[in-house]
């Protein structure tokens, strides 16, 4: 039961909500199992975790599934789990959650009942470093391990997040939301990524058109390529290029 309780603890990211620090956890369940897992995860984690908000412990909640297979199923899985939390001390008090006995408000079950599988492959906590738009129902993920981390971030800050926001208020491209976020833990040569940046879109038809058309291409002023280091910050380009499509949010009333 305690193991259950501490992985379920580390089931967290949602993509696209104003929260400072995010936990992310990447699962890898298998297909014959991946409807019995999302179902008590809707069922009966959702309302755990709407608990957990309306008490403070965190700020939001949310499940997301993979578009198709990925390309890194061992580290990045099928499904991951958002949980934003606004400071490092929300954060910090993560594990009280757990041992609160107001999180089975609205439960009907046992807790033993509600638990999936161990089929955790990796978790994250990351930092926000830039944010801008509303929430999406559907992601393009990019993850990366840049050289320069620092310039990487400051030119997306500086450079590319005014194109971004004239995308998202032009609403010819189904852009809703853009952002940045960096890894604050863990940390190591053997870490899968250390940055990743993400477009929230309106629906899956224009997050596969954007990949397919590239439309950054007919959008960048050659000014900006020509000031653009992105290269040289992160000469192997992103790692990762995955799309993940929204199962469940929770969020505070």
């Amino acid at each position: 039961m305690k193991k259950t309780i501490f992985t379920i603890l580390f089931s967290i990211i949602s993509i696209g909500i104003m929260a400072q620090y995010q936990v992310h956890h990447y699962y890898h369940v298998p297909s014959d199992q991946l409807a019995s897992f999302i179902k008590k995860e809707v069922k009966y984690w959702s309302v755990y975790h709407k608990n957990g908000i309306d008490k403070g412990y965190l700020s939001s909640w949310a499940l997301y599934q993979t578009f198709g297979k990925t390309t890194n199923p061992d580290k990045l899985g099928n499904i991951v789990f958002v949980k934003n939390y606004s400071s490092l001390d929300q954060l910090n008090n993560m594990f009280a959650m757990y041992s609160d006995p107001d999180m089975m408000k609205g439960i009907d079950v046992s807790i033993d009942e509600m638990a999936n599988p161990d089929y955790a492959v990796g978790m994250y906590i990351v930092r926000e470093e830039e944010s801008i738009g509303g929430l999406a129902n559907t992601y393009v993920v990019n993850f990366g391990k840049p050289d320069n981390l620092n310039g990487f971030v400051e030119e997306n800050k500086n450079l590319w997040k005014p194109l971004f926001q004239g995308l998202i208020k032009s609403g010819e491209t189904g852009l809703l939301s853009w952002g940045v976020r960096t890894t604050i833990y863990p940390l190591g040569s053997n870490t899968n990524h250390t940055v990743f940046t993400y477009d929230g879109y309106s629906s899956l038809s224009h997050a596969l058109k954007a990949l397919e058309t590239s439309y950054l291409d007919g959008n960048v002023d050659p000014s900006v390529l020509e000031q653009s280091k992105i290269s040289e910050y992160d000469p192997n380009g992103f790692s990762d290029i995955i799309i993940y499509q929204l199962v469940q949010r929770v969020l505070s009333e």
